[in-house]
């Protein structure tokens, strides 16, 4: 095996490894499980809507779409094949926040759950002319919601991001300037967010 070959294999693991669904599971179950709750129903109650509104319903969604529209793609490689969806997730994200807020949840998690809400919203205007990458964004802003929570341990997970972004880049699902963006609004968007919101 070539090393174009090479590397295009390994672009596809990392792609599917750090797919913004699975990104989203992870993180919720890592903040929620290491938060100090005081009754363990608790955890569980934030972990099932977590989980529930930001990768179940979004998943079904994109298979259902998928399913009715005929795609066989594992991604959506058209700007036009991605509206729908990304509206879907961001429904999602906004009941889920909403829930996560009238139960009472801590703001680290009801402020993941929010930046998943706007961030995709902020994905889903460009979606109409730019062909930003999601999975740069998706990957971004768990890894600053972790950093919140865990604190400097977490720093040399950033790394990710550029390796996820080089892989779409080597895979060539986006450009370098469609990978920064994701990266800008992941990273950029999600710190401000919580800055100013979550506190």
């Amino acid at each position: 095996m070539n090393n174009s070959k090479f590397l295009l294999l390994l672009s596809k693991k990392i792609s599917m490894i750090f797919n913004p669904i699975f990104n989203a599971s992870i993180s919720f179950i890592l903040i929620i499980l290491t938060y100090s709750f005081t009754e363990i129903y608790y955890k569980i109650i934030y972990l099932i809507v977590s989980l529930v509104f930001s990768a179940i319903i979004p998943l079904f969604f994109i298979v259902f779409y998928k399913k009715i529209k005929s795609l066989n793609k594992k991604d959506f490689q058209k700007r036009k094949e991605r509206i729908i969806p990304l509206i879907g997730g961001i429904i999602s994200y906004i009941l889920g926040f909403l829930l996560l807020r009238i139960l009472g949840a801590p703001l680290i998690i009801q402020g993941l759950m929010f930046c998943y809400a706007t961030n995709t919203l902020i994905v889903l205007l460009l979606t109409n002319f730019w062909k930003v990458s999601i999975h740069t964004t998706a990957i971004g802003g768990p890894i600053v919601a972790l950093n919140y929570h865990f604190g400097h341990i977490i720093l040399p997970f950033y790394f990710l991001v550029l390796v996820v972004g080089i892989s779409r880049f080597i895979l060539k699902r986006h450009t370098l300037t469609q990978v920064l963006g994701g990266i800008i609004i992941g990273i950029g968007l999600t710190i401000f967010q919580f800055k100013i919101f979550f506190n």
